[in-house]
């Protein structure tokens, strides 16, 4: 497909199929914007963007498995909207400040979308209307955290951050000094310092500790407390009942067809 030579390339990166589609078709009838690539998580993400100038990014702000903070700490200010499916937390919004970047959520109308778009080709960061008054985009470093949690989070270097969210999703040491192209040695490093920081002991806390302040998401969680259809977010027939009695049938099931056949009564 051919593009005007003056439309910007715009790289999406939304790990659920729905609002990829959504945000697709959005930035597809913008005028002077076209779809470059898109990718579901930061590792593809990484390889996705060494090969394309100048791109717009819009992105959900904790792609697993790394977050995009990692992948986009070179980009310019108006090359950032970073797009939530839910509401953006305390810490989400200083690392947009951080960046300069544009923020929506999913709660905000379409057009605030439209208009984060359009903002970006004018090198204007957009908040959509229900995060202008938020304090804490005034700026990093001047909004006083309730949690002392956030505050070190919010503060945190972005590969530093990248290392602690592989950590908290179970990769080993080796596994993410590969990912990132660093020394294992340096992997150990920096988990030391992010324990130390956050006060957690081992890999179990910290995972934990990451799924209480929204860094991680268990797939498909939220789509099922929802009754939502975990690939296009439509509401499902089944009740939520009946969806968690067929996760028992067939957990059950799995079971009995694991349990051998001179087991103990």
């Amino acid at each position: 497909m051919k593009y005007p030579n003056a439309s910007r390339p715009v790289v999406l990166l939304q790990p659920h199929h729905g609002l990829r589609c959504f945000l697709q078709s959005l930035i597809q009838e913008t005028d002077g914007l076209h779809l470059a690539a898109h990718a579901a998580d930061s590792l593809t993400a990484r390889q996705t963007l060494a090969g394309i100038d100048n791109p717009i990014i819009v992105a959900d702000p904790w792609l697993p498995p790394c977050s995009v903070f990692d992948l986009c700490k070179n980009l310019g200010p108006h090359q950032l909207i970073l797009y939530s499916s839910g509401e953006m937390a305390d810490v989400t919004l200083s690392w947009a400040a951080r960046y300069r970047s544009g923020v929506v959520t999913g709660a905000d109308p379409v057009d605030e979308v439209r208009a984060a778009l359009h903002a970006s080709l004018s090198g204007i960061p957009y908040y959509s209307s229900s995060l202008r008054n938020r304090h804490t985009l005034s700026g990093v470093g001047s909004t006083p955290f309730e949690s002392k949690v956030l505050t070190i989070l919010a503060e945190m270097p972005a590969n530093r951050l990248a290392i602690l969210l592989l950590s908290a999703q179970g990769y080993r040491v080796k596994e993410i000094a590969d990912l990132l192209d660093v020394t294992a040695k340096s992997v150990d490093s920096q988990l030391y310092r992010v324990r130390k920081s956050l006060g957690v002991h081992d890999r179990v806390e910290l995972t934990m500790l990451c799924l209480r302040e929204g860094l991680i998401r268990i797939p498909g969680l939220e789509e099922r407390m929802q009754s939502l259809c975990i690939d296009c977010a439509r509401p499902q027939t089944s009740s939520i009942g009946q969806a968690l009695l067929c996760e028992f049938i067939e957990s059950e099931v799995l079971c009995d067809e694991k349990t051998p056949t001179n087991a103990c009564a």
